[in-house]
C-alpha cells in the first residue's frame, strides 16, 4: 500500500522532471499557408451525373459499364518440385502419407495387424529424422541465413 507520503514524494518527482526538460517547443508557432485563388484559371468542369437506375436505357448502359471490367487472372503456378532422391520421397510420404492412413483407418474402425501400426507410427518419425540430418549444414550463399520467403 503507498501512503500520501509516496505519493507527494512522486508528484514532486514528476513535477521536477516536467520543470526540468527544456524548453517546450512553440506549437502553431508558424502562421498557416493561405492560398490565393488564381482568377485566370478556368473553373474545372462539372463531372456528368451518374446514370439514374429508374430508366431502362441508362440500366443497359449500367450493366456494359459494369460487364466490361476485366478480371485478375493469377500468373500460373509452378509445377510442384518432385524429391531429388527416392529417399526423400519417402520421408515425405511418411510425413504425409502414413498419418493420413493412420487417421482414415482409424476413423473407420478398420483393424490393423500390429507390424503395420508400428510402420505408421515409426515411419513419419524416421521421416522427420532423415529430412533433419539430410539437410545441408553450409548456406547457399555467404550472406544467407537460410530462410526464404
Amino acid at each position: 500500500m503507498t501512503s500520501p507520503e509516496d505519493e507527494s514524494l512522486s508528484d514532486s518527482a514528476w513535477r521536477e522532471i516536467v520543470e526540468n526538460y527544456g524548453e517546450r517547443p512553440a506549437l502553431f508557432a508558424r502562421e498557416p499557408l493561405t492560398v490565393a485563388p488564381d482568377v485566370d484559371a478556368d473553373p474545372e468542369p462539372e463531372p456528368d451525373p451518374p446514370p439514374s437506375l429508374d430508366d431502362d436505357q441508362s440500366q443497359g448502359n449500367l450493366f456494359e459499364a459494369l460487364t466490361r471490367v476485366e478480371h485478375f487472372h493469377p500468373p500460373v503456378p509452378p509445377p510442384i518440385p518432385r524429391p531429388r532422391t527416392w529417399q526423400r520421397a519417402a520421408a515425405w510420404a511418411g510425413l504425409t502419407v502414413a498419418p493420413v492412413l493412420a487417421l482414415i483407418a482409424s476413423l473407420t474402425s478398420t483393424y490393423l495387424p500390429p507390424p503395420i501400426g508400428w510402420i505408421l507410427l515409426l515411419w513419419p518419425i524416421a521421416g522427420f529424422l532423415y529430412l533433419v540430418f539430410d539437410m545441408p549444414t553450409n548456406s547457399r550463399e555467404p550472406w544467407d541465413d537460410g530462410s526464404r520467403i
